[in-house]
């Protein structure tokens, strides 16, 4: 199913941002211009 797909992929997406979101976290802020 189509939808079923696309529900699928924006979950990976929502993991990987969720993930890159914590790995950020957890190292030391620094400032970007």
């Amino acid at each position: 199913n189509f939808m079923d797909h696309l529900i699928s992929w924006d979950t990976v997406t929502l993991r990987m941002m969720r993930a890159e979101s914590f790995v950020n976290l957890g190292e030391p802020t620094i400032p970007e211009a």
